[in-house]
């Protein structure tokens, strides 16, 4: 599980809305949320939010400790709980998760607890 030890930290707003990737985003992979919960939401969180129009959640629940899960990750706006979605991987690594993100389209942004 190179993934626990190697994933990429990204920190993420959770109110300011400016349409532009994490300055830490380095592309597809392993990220880990560099933040107080650590986790994306499992509910939609609504648009402007996440730092933009089309905030991601986890449809569905992130997976038990030790494991992997492919989950579909979808984007809200102010009238839609899942407009679109991508499909991810989450994996509990030593009591935080971890997750496999895709590039995203225009104003979609994953979303952090």
């Amino acid at each position: 599980r190179s993934y626990c030890d190697n994933q990429h930290q990204v920190i993420m707003k959770t109110n300011d809305v400016d349409f532009h990737p994490s300055p830490d985003w380095k592309g597809e992979g392993w990220y880990r949320f560099d933040t107080f919960n650590g986790r994306m939401p499992e509910n939609a969180p609504g648009g402007d939010k996440c730092g933009t129009s089309l905030a991601g959640w986890v449809k569905g629940s992130h997976p038990s400790k030790g494991t992997t899960k492919d989950v579909d990750i979808c984007f809200s706006d102010d009238s839609t709980d899942c407009i679109t979605s991508v499909t991810a991987k989450i994996s509990e690594c030593y009591g935080y998760y971890v997750y496999y993100l895709k590039e995203l389209a225009c104003m979609q942004r994953y979303c952090v607890e």
